[in-house]
């Protein structure tokens, strides 16, 4: 539920920032790196949950329109692999907007890489 509402919160932020400020903006990192983390989490709650019946009726409870796709999966597996690529996708967002804002630091930009890096090295990929 907690992690549920946590990627909501930070859907909205980025979308507020997409609207108000554009897709490049780099005020967008955070909220990204926040919205990654949460499906980190997710996909650890996923693995080591006793019962999917949690998660389903969280998702039914706070989720959005998008979630429902956790719905159609019936396994953990599904969902840790669902939260594993939207997690990627984020990071590669991350990674993205360095290469957009050259004015922003180097070293971050090589630190959004290795996080991109470290996503892959923890899910064996």
């Amino acid at each position: 539920m907690h992690l549920l509402s946590a990627q909501k919160l930070y859907r909205d932020a980025i979308k507020i920032i997409e609207q108000n400020y554009g897709k490049s903006d780099p005020r967008l990192i955070d909220p990204l790196y926040g919205f990654s983390l949460t499906n980190y989490k997710m996909v650890i709650h996923a693995i080591n949950a006793s019962s999917l019946e949690e998660i389903y009726q969280s998702i039914l409870k706070f989720g959005t329109a998008s979630d429902s796709s956790f719905l159609r999966k019936r396994n953990s597996e599904q969902i840790a692999y669902n939260c594993y690529i939207k997690g990627k996708n984020l990071l590669k967002c991350v990674v993205d907007l360095y290469s957009k804002n050259t004015q922003l630091s180097a070293d971050s930009h090589t630190i959004a890489i290795t996080n991109l890096a470290d996503w892959y090295f923890i899910f064996n990929k």
